[in-house]
């Protein structure tokens, strides 16, 4: 009757229902889910938050410190080299800690396609990255490693065959020879309805539950 009508329009209306995982990064690294209205954060937690200040080459120089003892003076021979060799050592960690941060978002990615495959919606709207560190040569080595990890981000989003853009969208790897440190504006979007993550839990528990294939016989 009308009744049944109405829970099966309802049911209809809950199914459609579209799940999201947003990711963002500007001043912090944000990851937030989603159905319907409803938002919940999952990342970052409250007491401890990753913010992209953190990956400033003046902050990193410090941390290095203080996670070293303090060296012995070097020979005034070597003092040249020993601090070309520090300055070196904090590029290539500033250049650990972006890339760091593409990597990282390509891994959530890939764990996402992984387990959805199809079935998942994709959307950039944006992906601009200002790279800069604390001279050219550092800046210019830095924006060609960032270059890269966007490719393969890229190139790993699009795989899916589900990738969507909007007229909005910008996408954008810049370098800044005077900026200092780098910044980031990422917001991404993974999505499935909800009859379709139940669909591939149905298939899921059926391959499951049936008969394991049988071992070839040994010749």
């Amino acid at each position: 009757g009308m009744g049944f009508l109405i829970a099966a329009l309802i049911l209809a209306l809950l199914l459609s229902l579209r799940i999201t995982v947003r990711i963002r990064a500007g001043d912090e690294l944000r990851l937030q889910a989603g159905i319907g209205f409803v938002r919940l954060t999952l990342y970052p937690a409250k007491e401890k938050r990753l913010k992209l200040s953190d990956y400033r080459i003046d902050r990193y120089r410090r941390r290095l410190a203080k996670e070293q003892k303090p060296p012995k003076k070097p020979k005034k021979s070597d003092s040249k080299k020993s601090s070309s060799k520090a300055a070196g050592a904090a590029d290539e960690g500033e250049k650990r800690d972006i890339v760091g941060l593409i990597k990282q978002l390509s891994h959530v990615a890939e764990v996402f396609l992984r387990r959805f495959g199809r079935h998942l919606r994709i959307e950039v709207r944006e992906l601009v990255l200002i790279v800069a560190a604390d001279d050219a040569a550092a800046t210019a080595i830095l924006y060609g490693a960032v270059i890269g990890a966007v490719q393969n981000l890229y190139a790993l989003l699009t795989s899916a065959g589900t990738l969507q853009t909007r007229r909005s969208t910008v996408i954008a790897v810049e370098p800044d020879f005077t900026a200092g440190k780098p910044s980031a504006r990422i917001d991404l979007r993974f999505s499935l309805r909800l009859w379709q993550l139940l669909d591939i839990a149905i298939r899921a528990l059926v391959a499951y539950s049936g008969e394991p294939p049988r071992a070839k016989p040994r010749i």
